[in-house]
């Protein structure tokens, strides 16, 4: 999806949230909104708003003189993610359907996105009520039969904490095709608290998966900044799963690609091209390939 005056509000929003985070100084706070604003004043909107997201995070960051702000943030849901880690997988194996489970599951995680200053407990609960949440585009028998021919899927990560979620559903994928080949592909530099190579580890993913960086520092996956080596991986792999707003919108003119989009719809742009509501969980096959 190319950038839009409403994806603004996205950008400024994250302007502010790492004042909050960071307590950043008055004269601090005002020059770096007016930089921001500045620069978003000469937004390219034949671009994506991912790699527009992208380059408002690196302004952020090299105002602030911090390369990864959300640091600590990301480590304590990765952390309180892994301690519920044992009672999320026996509450998927509970359900008749633990594919499934799983994939909604993983789905609803996708919240942790915009958790803000919710307890992770509160959090959590939400989780649990959004497993047994019916999916708005509901293309999960599609996914299955195409796992059923797969031998290289990729399967694109999106935001900390939610990671751990996604490492269950993929057990659960590897569980049911043993012989799939499976790589999670993650960002190439911190950019707000999206998953790196480093958080992926702290989670374990390297159990389930090959672990692959982009090599971009985009909010998504915007191919044409990625490395020449994660652009061949995308191109050979059978399938994509793509996990998130972010690289939803990233490749969502993307044709020629076998992929299937798992998010959780943040925004009323979104919801109008998807046709459902706000909050509502998503799992829908690349409608141009």
């Amino acid at each position: 999806m190319l950038m839009h005056p409403e994806c603004m509000l996205c950008n400024l929003n994250q302007v502010y949230r790492v004042i909050n985070l960071m307590g950043l100084e008055e004269e601090v706070e005002k020059q770096l909104v007016s930089k921001v604003l500045a620069f978003l004043s000469e937004a390219d909107y034949s671009r994506t708003n991912s790699h527009i997201m992208g380059e408002t995070w690196k302004l952020i960051t090299k105002e602030i003189g911090d390369p990864d702000p959300y640091a600590q943030v990301k480590e304590k849901y990765n952390t309180l993610l892994l301690q519920a880690e044992s009672e999320l997988r026996n509450a998927i194996l509970q359900v008749e359907n633990s594919f499934l489970a799983a994939l909604r599951l993983a789905v609803a995680g996708n919240q942790i996105d915009f958790a803000g200053r919710r307890e992770v407990s509160f959090i959590l609960k939400e989780v649990y009520h959004c497993m047994e949440q019916e999916l708005v585009i509901d293309d999960s028998t599609g996914l299955l039969r195409e796992l059923e021919k797969t031998r290289k899927l990729l399967y694109l990560g999106d935001n900390c904490g939610e990671i751990v979620l996604d490492k269950l559903f993929i057990e659960m994928i590897r569980k049911r095709y043993p012989n799939l080949t499976v790589l999670y592909g993650v960002r190439g530099r911190p950019v707000v608290n999206d998953v790196t190579l480093e958080d992926a580890r702290m989670v374990g993913m390297e159990r389930v998966a090959r672990i692959i960086e982009n090599g971009s520092g985009a909010l998504g996956t915007v191919l044409n900044e990625t490395s020449p080596e994660f652009q061949e991986i995308f191109k050979t792999a059978d399938l994509v799963i793509s996990k998130g707003q972010g690289n939803f919108e990233s490749l969502s003119e993307c044709r020629d690609q076998q992929i299937y989009y798992l998010l959780m719809i943040k925004c009323e742009r979104v919801s109008r091209a998807l046709k459902g509501p706000v909050n509502g969980l998503v799992c829908m096959r690349n409608p141009l390939s």
